[in-house]
């Protein structure tokens, strides 16, 4: 059953799906919506709170903390239970989100995009700069009348 899972863990990998462990299993989630999720939440702002987190200063790294279990739904690690993952592994999710996107950024093609034009915009020419539309009702435009001050 090995072979099962590693091919439906390939498949996922494909698909461009964060795969990433919770203490207890392994998940899978979409790295964008967790990155977005993380960035708009409520309390956290990355920006100004990841110092705080990497100095351990209050309240910030708390708030970092919970907000990493909050959109990766993780359990912060529990001594009675016996459960859940350490801060530095809380810490370690976000490090890997993150190489994660920026790895997705590198090997994901936006698309065949030129900057060729077509043959269809190609083959339109332009109206010389100097034809002046012979009435206003032909294009829908409304002359412009040149005040003599």
């Amino acid at each position: 059953m090995q072979w099962l899972r590693d091919f439906l863990d390939r498949r996922l990998h494909q698909r461009g799906l964060f795969r990433y462990h919770d203490g207890r299993r392994w998940r899978h989630g979409d790295p964008f919506l967790i990155w977005r999720r993380l960035h708009n939440h409520p309390k956290c702002n990355l920006e100004t709170m990841a110092p705080e987190l990497d100095e351990g200063k209050e309240p910030g790294a708390t708030i970092v903390l919970d907000a990493i279990c909050q959109v990766f739904d993780v359990q912060r690690w529990d001594d009675h239970g016996k459960s859940g993952l350490i801060d530095w592994e809380l810490i370690g999710l976000l490090a890997q989100l993150d190489a994660f996107l920026d790895d997705l950024k590198k090997n994901t093609s936006p698309g065949p995009i030129s900057s060729e034009p077509t043959e269809s915009e190609s083959s339109i020419s332009p109206a010389p700069p100097d034809e002046v539309t012979s009435s206003s009702s032909d294009s829908g435009s409304v002359p412009i009348e040149s005040s003599a001050d």
